[in-house]
Formats: C-alpha cells, sequence, structure tokens
C-alpha cells in the first residue's frame, strides 16, 4: 500500500481473495509454477515491463518437531522456500527484458532467533534470508 500510495503501479498476488482500493490484486498460487506464470503474464501484458518483485508468500505451524506430520513440513517448505524460489525463477525472464530489476525476499528474524515451537517455520526463514557480513 505504501509503494502505491507513493505513485508506483503495484500488484499483488495471493491465494487467498482480498479487496484493497491501493493497489491490482490477481489471484495467485506460489507453489503452482502455471499460476505464477500466469499471473505475471497478465501483469507484462498490462503494464509491458516489471520492475520489482517482492517475495513474501509464507505461514507457520506450530508444534514439536516430533509430532509435526510430514505433509506439514511438506506444505511449508513447499510455499516458504520453493514458492519463493518458483517466483524469482519465473520472474527472472522479465525483469532481465527490462534491463534491470530487483528481487526482494522477505525472510523472518526467525532465521537468527528460532522460535519455540516453530523449528519448521524457523528453518524456512533461515533458507530465504541472505547472509551478509558487509
Amino acid at each position: 500500500e505504501f509503494l502505491a500510495q507513493n505513485g508506483f503501479k503495484v500488484y499483488g498476488m495471493a491465494i487467498n481473495d482480498f479487496k484493497t482500493d491501493s493497489f491490482n490484486y490477481i489471484k495467485g498460487d506460489v507453489t503452482k509454477e502455471d499460476s505464477i506464470k500466469a499471473v505475471l503474464n497478465t501483469i507484462w501484458q498490462k503494464e509491458k515491463r516489471l520492475d520489482i518483485v517482492i517475495n513474501n508468500a509464507g505461514f507457520g505451524i506450530s508444534g514439536a518437531v516430533e509430532h509435526t506430520l510430514d505433509s506439514s513440513v511438506f506444505n511449508i517448505f513447499n510455499v516458504n522456500v520453493l514458492g519463493l524460489m518458483k517466483v524469482c525463477k519465473n520472474a527472472i525472464p522479465y525483469l532481465r527484458d527490462n534491463g534491470e530489476g530487483k528481487i526482494i525476499n522477505i525472510g523472518s528474524v526467525a532465521s537468527d532467533l528460532p522460535i519455540a515451537f516453530q523449528s519448521y517455520y524457523s528453518a524456512t526463514s533461515c533458507a530465504v534470508t541472505l547472509k551478509s557480513d558487509k
């Protein structure tokens, strides 16, 4: 909303429907490559460019590691890590066509300070957080 309110053309993609007057919403699923491609193509057809991609999709699961279902572990990694990677993979050609662009991946402080009974969320945050001493 901040970017849209400051003159930028913003598109938001989410799996759930939501209403906003601030920016354009397109329903999409980061776990499905066809969905990502369709959303990016829609934006490209309307704007003829893509400048910045902000990956912020994610969710957490609570509980002890020993009691967490394998299907829950797969789901959190599929959205929080693989979904982010799929969006990057499919956005890069559009950014390259511009000759420039940025990808911003949002992680969590949970990558540095793991949260009790949120081991898998912390692990996915660690997987998408770039560490640098510079």
